[in-house]
């Protein structure tokens, strides 16, 4: 961490952090305007006889949120370029770092003949305008463009690949398919679109381009827009090609700031850069290339596969170079422990006007400070350092958020369920939360992934992300507008409102409570079942369940120890209570056993990280959570063994086995400690 960003969290990198992201979604909701009694009955620090949750719940309004949004969607505001997002949520410091940033330069497809170079066919790559929606027609709207997408000019025949999965490349492969020296099609989604272009640089393609199914987002699920909610067919979806499963962030700084003096890789050594170039395409481009695959090679998902008798040529100019980003942060002083800090945040930065990513996000971490700022003039402060964060450049490569370490998360809107990601630590306090806030319905809740990777994945502090999804049809589109959210997303701002809601309540909650409502027993449950899976793996590819003997005894150790916080925890309620309301050497003893239940709790995250990181994946350092390498955004658990016994590397797997029980280990007997 930089000087400038040590000094300005005042050291709190190495004290507690939650990380969160919210993504919001389609719908109307009711709210009622009265706190649920339940949630009162929560420790939140009390000003005199009114509590902080019942104000703050009344505070974050739909009128306030709209107006946000509005000034937030007013413009397109591209990480590295635009920053009239950026200064609109400067009320405190912003803090520059110079990462290394492409600007799209120069494009083109073109389908030719091999033999004559007549070129039969030229894709229209520029997004349609949707009338009535000024943000389709912004002026500085981007063209089809991928984020840190090699720079190169591409031929060769064409071959499609579904979604460029590594199992559609086998399935290529069993039909005699090959893609080296072609160019490859694929659909978005399943997998990240890093991902995809390294699995095809790996066999050989020359390049990538990838279009939006219909069937996935557009006319195969309902009305498009402007007539509802889902993607057109002249709509492009730009995306990232850094491959974030290596390492996320500046590719030139990977492990530390990018600051202006910062050391740097030559981009040829950056692990996460693609080597091959990839561009996005509307469908109305796309289907052309697919209809000229008619015929050839193998029907697969309804397409074939080719190669195609035709040549295409893939143009991508980027220019790249050193440009500022800026974070902008606020900090309110913890007034009990001013060394253990809450950090909530939301990115700025929007690959358009970003209404239901960053606007959406960005309006409720608004309002999250606008009630704190209200709390804070009635007389409350918190227990713990609470600091708000809005970053820069996270569409790139999540590059602002990873030079902050950033922890509570806010973005978007895209459909109606409310899916939650968590630490097994913190998901216990989400669940309990979210019951006292309207529309926050929380069935399941999974493991944190990207939003959150430089504080769960390497830097080993809980995190939790929250997001309503359902409906991506203006996923990194043009018409990710004001006019997109008001007509099919959030018409109220309701939805967003709870999130506010939700947002501010969990903040309250990490930044108040005396004993933080963080359970070492549920994560040892997760990881428990996460070697049950391992087992079965294991069993299947060796046929040997006792090659993680070592990991199995050091669980049930750690499943005694975790139990012991939980019993010291029900002591301090019986003898002492949480508050510690008396004086003398009774009050310091119950505040020394606090301390020590808080700290076994928070601090059991990082001792499940290892210096050494993953094979391959250096940067990743958690020995329980990892993204997928094969997929970029599921959550692979155990991924340093779950890939060695994949590899059939049994060697590694020894070794890894070993060390990962001896980490396992070292976090039992830290949670002993007292």
């Amino acid at each position: 961490m930089d000087e400038a960003t040590k000094e300005l969290l005042g050291e709190h990198h190495q004290a507690l952090a939650i990380a969160a992201a919210v993504v919001l979604v389609a719908g109307v909701a009711i709210f009622s305007q009265s706190l649920p009694d339940c949630l009162m009955s929560q420790p939140v620090h009390a000003l005199g006889r009114i509590h902080a949750g019942k104000v703050f719940f009344k505070i974050p309004s739909p009128k306030h949120l709209k107006h946000h949004l509005e000034m937030l969607t007013s413009s397109t505001h591209f990480g590295g370029r635009d920053y009239e997002a950026g200064k609109y949520t400067q009320a405190a410091k912003a803090i520059e770092y110079y990462p290394w940033v492409g600007m799209p330069a120069d494009r083109q497809v073109v389908v030719f003949n091999g033999t004559t170079n007549k070129i039969e066919y030229t894709a229209d790559l520029k997004e349609d305008e949707i009338p009535g929606d000024p943000a389709t027609q912004y002026r500085t709207n981007l063209p089809a463009f991928h984020a840190y997408s090699f720079s190169g000019n591409v031929s060769g025949p064409l071959v499609f690949a579904n979604y460029g999965e590594s199992s559609d490349f086998q399935a290529l492969s069993s039909w005699n398919v090959s893609v080296k020296g072609h160019v490859v099609l694929v659909k978005a989604g399943r997998v990240a679109l890093g991902v995809k272009v390294q699995l095809a640089e790996q066999l050989g393609a020359l390049g990538v381009l990838v279009f939006a199914d219909p069937q996935d987002d557009g006319s195969g699920r309902g009305k498009v827009y402007p007539d509802g909610p889902w993607r057109p067919a002249g709509s492009l979806e730009r995306d990232s090609a850094a491959l974030q499963h290596i390492y996320p962030g500046d590719p030139l700084t990977p492990g530390h700031a990018a600051t202006r003096t910062a050391p740097r890789l030559h981009p040829a050594d950056a692990k996460n850069l693609p080597g091959i170039p990839s561009l996005p395409l509307p469908f109305r481009a796309a289907l052309p290339l697919l209809q000229m695959l008619a015929g050839h090679g193998v029907l697969f998902s309804g397409h074939w596969t080719g190669p195609s008798p035709l040549h295409v040529n893939v143009l991508n100019s980027v220019k790249y170079e050193q440009r500022p980003i800026r974070n902008v942060i606020g900090r309110i002083a913890g007034e009990e422990e001013p060394d253990h800090a809450v950090i909530i945040g939301s990115h700025h930065d929007a690959w358009s006007a970003g209404a239901a990513g960053a606007g959406a996000g960005t309006s409720a971490l608004l309002e999250v400070a606008r009630g704190l700022g209200q709390l804070l003039r009635l007389g409350w402060r918190p227990r713990r350092t609470i600091i708000l964060a809005s970053w820069d450049a996270s569409e790139l490569a999540h590059v602002g958020a990873t030079e902050l370490w950033h922890t509570l998360h806010v973005t978007g809107v895209s459909g109606h369920t409310l899916a939650a990601a968590s630490s097994p630590l913190l998901a216990g306090l989400l669940k309990d939360v979210a019951r006292q806030v309207p529309l926050a319905n929380i069935s399941h809740v999974g493991l944190p992934g990207m939003h959150s990777a430089a504080f769960q994945m390497h830097g080993g502090v809980g995190s939790l992300e929250l997001g309503f999804t359902g409906q991506p049809g203006a996923h990194h589109a043009n018409h990710d507008s004001l006019q997109w959210m008001l007509r099919f997303a959030d018409p109220h701002m309701r939805r967003l409102q709870a999130i506010a809601r939700l947002s501010g309540m969990l903040l309250l909650r990490l930044a108040d409570d005396p004993v933080l409502a963080l359970r070492p027993t549920a994560y040892v449950g997760r990881i428990r079942r996460s070697l049950h899976d391992l087992e079965r793996l294991v069993s299947r590819k060796h046929n040997a369940t006792r090659r993680v003997r070592h990991i199995r005894h050091a669980v049930r150790v750690l499943q005694t120890n975790a139990m012991l916080v939980e019993h010291d925890y029900a002591r301090l309620r019986r003898v002492y209570g949480t508050g510690c309301q008396m004086s003398g050497r009774r009050r310091a003893a119950c505040v020394r056993l606090r301390k020590s239940i808080n700290d076994r709790a928070y601090k059991l995250e990082r001792m499940l990280t290892d210096p050494e990181g993953l094979a391959g994946r250096r940067w990743y350092k958690h020995v329980m959570l990892a993204p997928g390498r094969l997929t970029g955004t599921h959550v692979q658990e155990f991924p340093g063994l779950t890939e060695a016994a994949l590899d059939g590397h049994w060697r590694r797997f020894r070794a890894l086995e070993k060390r990962t029980g001896d980490i396992l280990y070292e976090a039992a007997w830290f949670l002993r400690e007292t």
